[in-house]
């Protein structure tokens, strides 16, 4: 049996119609309705929709290659080139705008742990960061950054000391507990996204 005919089958079940009824409701021939549940004819998306909606239901789409960036994915962003190791903050900010347009995945972006990456500036800096948005969003934090531990010795930042002191100034709380300093600037947009565009 067809996955679409499961779906009519069970969703007619527990809809409390018969076959012949659900076939009138939707204005569909009755062997149209068995030969879908039969497994016989796969529908086309207008004819399952149709169906559902005789049923007081919705069909929607779900894309399994929709994909949108996790925390746990930005574990490597510490790259050494030519022995000289770099943060790809492109990613760090890719992923911060990616949540300030869509608030409703900064659970799902944020729940599952980064494995341990090596280095504990990292480890801190995807904790803050999971921190922050969540805080942010006002959202409880997710467990797994209590097993981060914060740095023993409080990162640096190169530069003058005017932009030593701009940075520590712009560093959000939840880094500067962790013993770092980064300015907000350097991983979130200094305005919201939905300003930014208008």
């Amino acid at each position: 049996m067809s996955s679409a005919g499961n779906l009519i089958r069970e969703s007619r079940a527990s809809s409390g119609l018969s076959m012949r009824g659900l076939a009138a409701r939707a204005g569909v021939a009755y062997t149209t309705v068995q030969r879908i549940e039969k497994g016989n004819l796969d529908p086309t998306v207008g004819m399952l929709s149709k169906l559902l909606r005789a049923m007081g239901r919705e069909l929607s789409f779900v894309d399994d290659a929709a994909k949108f960036p996790t925390i746990a994915e930005l574990v490597d962003v510490l790259t050494q080139h030519d022995e000289v190791e770099r943060i790809d903050w492109t990613r760090l900010r890719i992923f911060t705008d990616y949540l300030s347009w869509h608030p409703e995945l900064i659970g799902p972006a944020t729940d599952h742990p980064p494995k341990p990456s090596g280095s504990a500036f990292i480890d801190n800096l995807l904790a803050a960061i999971t921190e922050t948005v969540c805080d942010e969003a006002g959202m409880p934090r997710p467990p797994w950054t209590k097993t981060v531990y914060p740095l023993e010795q409080q990162s640096h930042v190169s530069g003058t000391p005017m932009m030593q002191h701009k940075s520590l100034k712009e560093t959000p709380p939840q880094f500067l507990s962790r013993g770092l300093i980064v300015s907000r600037y350097d991983l979130w947009r200094t305005e919201s996204l939905t300003t930014a565009g208008s």
